[in-house]
């Protein structure tokens, strides 16, 4: 009788204990906690750029190193929750960013990402084209189908030539389709664009269960602290001129385009470039010379450089995007070397005897 009774209780712990996992994972979905396999799940298709944020929209995002919200405003730009029904303005002289996920910033906080700390710091209004995975040509096709719609004075392009420069001569990302250039001031070759999934990665039976588990999504970063996940490993790259130029070309399209805007391009490194510094001084080499070849006012990462700075503090070390310091680091740079109206709350306060 007592193994009958302990077998009994046995199971119905068990059984509580799976039915309140199950009530916590649909009450999780409930509450847009949501794992996406695919990027087409996060974004919506386009037949042009190939992926763009979703308007007025809710999901979440999980790593090793962050789990948290996004928003996206009716325009598709990255916000806070309160921000969700809102648009920007279409008459507001704005700055423009352009770039990919370190733009985008779905692996911070938005009130940490960069769109929304150079918010805070100029009176312009800050406009985030910045999408997870765009490459030269998006950036130049985004700007001719949206720059029109607002009043941009300013426009700063993010080369991050790690992932920018290799998707330059490829017609998908991941597996999914992204519009392929012949010339960079034409139009691409291989539009419309059609609906691709994208490819598998490899994962084991396990990791790919959790995979699925809204719950694994809120409880990763927590478990990563205790248990080791997968790094991706990557190795450094040194670029030839050609390849960068062929990048830089792209980003000058969209400046002869919109001539009236003042127009800064700047440099991203990669973390393993910053581990491999021999590596990064050759890039940039080429990068300054094919910047002053093109006529083009570009910017290096200073910041990230310097001897005296700990870089592995201005990334995010797992996930390799930039942290909430590297954000800040590279705003404050921003703001040394970008000519924007300040805002009255980060002006510098007149010296004495200077008229008020």
């Amino acid at each position: 009788m007592k193994i009958f009774r302990k077998s009994k209780e046995l199971f119905l712990l068990v059984g509580s204990l799976l039915v309140s996992l199950i009530l916590a994972e649909l009450l999780a979905r409930a509450f847009h906690v949501t794992p996406l396999q695919d990027r087409l799940e996060r974004y919506a298709f386009d037949e042009t750029l190939g992926w763009a944020t979703k308007e007025s929209s809710i999901g979440f995002v999980s790593s090793a190193e962050y789990s948290h919200y996004l928003f996206y405003d009716q325009d598709g730009f990255p916000t806070n929750r309160a921000g969700l029904d809102q648009s920007a303005s279409r008459s507001t002289p704005s700055i423009a960013l352009l770039g990919d996920s370190f733009i985008e910033g779905y692996y911070l906080p938005y009130e940490s990402s960069l769109a929304a700390q150079l918010d805070q710091e100029t009176e312009l209004q800050v406009l985030n084209f910045g999408v997870s995975g765009y490459s030269p040509g998006q950036y130049l096709l985004t700007a001719r189908e949206k720059f029109g719609e607002y009043t941009i004075t300013d426009i700063i392009v993010f080369l991050f030539p790690y992932n920018d420069i290799p998707y330059i001569e490829r017609d998908t990302y991941l597996g999914y389709a992204k519009p392929l250039f012949d010339d960079p001031n034409g139009e691409p070759v291989n539009l419309p664009l059609e609906v691709k999934r994208g490819k598998e990665v490899a994962r084991s039976d396990l990791q790919g269960i959790l995979d699925r588990l809204a719950l694994w999504s809120l409880v990763k970063p927590v478990v990563a602290q205790f248990v080791h996940l997968e790094e991706v490993i990557r190795e450094p790259i040194k670029f030839t001129g050609p390849e960068m130029e062929k990048a830089l070309l792209l980003v000058r399209q969209i400046h002869l385009e919109h001539p009236d805007a003042d127009f800064y391009v700047y440099y991203l490194p990669d973390l393993i470039e910053l581990e491999e510094r021999e590596v990064l001084v050759h890039n940039l080499d080429h990068f300054q010379r094919l910047c002053f070849k093109h006529g083009l006012d570009c910017i290096q990462p200073l910041p990230f450089m310097d001897e005296g700075v700990d870089f592995y503090e201005l990334y995010l070390p797992r996930d390799r995007h930039l942290s909430e310091p590297g954000v800040g680091a590279l705003v404050q740079h921003l703001l040394d070397e970008v000519d924007i109206p300040l805002s009255a709350a980060t002006s510098p306060l007149p010296a004495m005897g200077d008229d008020q």
